[in-house]
């Protein structure tokens, strides 16, 4: 009788340490427990930004939820929201010089830590891509790291173009600076355009600032189609639709003329007379009315005689 009292307290006690041990752990993946690691004295303060994901008639985004900042020693803990969330690192509030392996954290529902490195930026790498500038922040091992900044070109000043200027440019020279809160980094690159028609000069050259006003533009255009650039210009393709659509707000009447003139379309004679017109048949109105007002008293100025001499 004892043997089976001790066993059942026995399987009891197991039961109930273990139900102690799930209910911990459940509690524990609550919770999302992360750590910024690096130097010390600067691992405090840091924002983090907890968002959860949702999911709305198909699409998914996330919400804020809240935010959470790192202690002494760069550790920070939340807990989850249902579902699945993303962390950010507010790059605005890391210590001035410094970046992060990894700017953001997605964060399932097992997941429950996590840690960033923080390093101090010992150099700045910035090339051209295309038409985009590339900027990479690199620490002393020459691992890239996350940075706030923003890319400030500089100016283009317009300059003044004829066919032979655009058919003569080989090459086009701009910079800008790259800015942080600590610093800023300029830059200077020179783009090869010399296998560019001179049509494609226009429009790169345009687009940088450099060809200043449509009207300057769309005249250097047909003066360029006028020289060669374009055999012709048929109806329906991108040249011809592009003018035309440019004729219907140019308010230059000479750039208007010709570019009438090169897409064949015969424009409309202004109507000189429309001014005299409209004064002649003012007057006439006025005369007519005049003359209406004028048999209309005397035909009262009648009745009234008529009446007084009943």
């Amino acid at each position: 009788m004892m043997r089976r009292i001790g066993w059942s307290w026995l399987i009891i006690s197991i039961t109930l340490l273990s139900s102690l041990i799930m209910a911990s752990a459940a509690d524990e993946d609550k919770f999302f427990h992360g750590a910024i690691i690096g130097e010390k004295p600067y691992l405090s303060g840091i924002e983090i930004k907890v968002f959860e994901e949702i999911h709305v008639r198909g699409s998914s985004g996330k919400a804020y939820r809240f935010s959470v900042y790192t202690d002494e020693n760069g550790r920070f803990s939340f807990e989850k929201p249902f579902g699945t969330c993303f962390c950010e690192i507010n790059l605005e509030t890391l210590p001035l010089g410094y970046g992060i392996s990894k700017s953001n954290i997605y964060v399932p529902r097992e997941r429950i830590s996590d840690e960033i490195k923080l390093s101090r930026i010992t150099d700045v790498d910035i090339s051209p891509e295309g038409e985009e500038i590339r900027v990479r922040f690199l620490d002393s091992a020459d691992y890239e790291v996350n940075v706030q900044y923003k890319i400030v070109p500089y100016d283009s000043e317009p300059m003044e173009l004829g066919c032979e200027d655009l058919k003569s440019i080989t090459s086009y020279t701009y910079g800008g600076e790259v800015v942080t809160a600590w610093n800023s980094f300029e830059y200077s690159f020179t783009k090869d355009i010399s296998e560019y028609s001179s049509i494609e000069k226009l429009n790169y050259l345009s687009n940088k600032g450099i060809i200043e006003g449509k009207n300057t533009y769309y005249s250097l255009l047909l003066d360029l189609l006028s020289d060669g650039e374009e055999d012709n210009i048929e109806c329906g393709t991108g040249f011809y639709l592009e003018l035309f659509e440019y004729s219907e707000v140019c308010d230059d009447p000479i750039l208007k003329t010709r570019i009438y003139k090169i897409l064949g379309m015969e424009q409309e004679e202004p109507d000189n007379n429309t001014e005299e017109t409209k004064a002649f048949e003012t007057k006439e109105i006025f005369i007519l009315s005049a003359v209406l007002f004028l048999l209309a008293t005397m035909g009262v100025c009648i009745i009234i005689f008529k009446c007084k001499r009943r």
